[in-house]
């Protein structure tokens, strides 16, 4: 499994659309903490399933409580679609 920041992989201030269609040239899930992302932006025909998480999450400690749901989701994962974790 390969995981990559936005910053890591020189896409910091992309709007989310495009974002959206890079991520998907490389990567099979997108990971964000922007609530917004899935009322701005279609999936419609993107091979990409975009995670959701709690904007409260600042660094990796903060993801743990996250991390079974995340696990038990990945079977619900479906290229097109949003996924927010709860």
């Amino acid at each position: 499994m390969l995981a990559r920041s936005v910053v890591g992989v020189g896409w910091a201030g992309k709007k989310n659309g495009e974002l959206v269609r890079l991520a998907a040239e490389q990567f099979d899930v997108l990971f964000t903490v922007d609530q917004n992302m899935r009322f701005q932006t279609s999936l419609a025909g993107i091979e990409l399933c975009v995670v959701v998480a709690p904007s409260n999450l600042k660094n990796v400690a903060d993801f743990a409580p996250y991390v079974s749901q995340l696990i038990e989701s990945t079977s619900q994962l479906v290229n097109g679609e949003f996924l927010v974790l709860r």
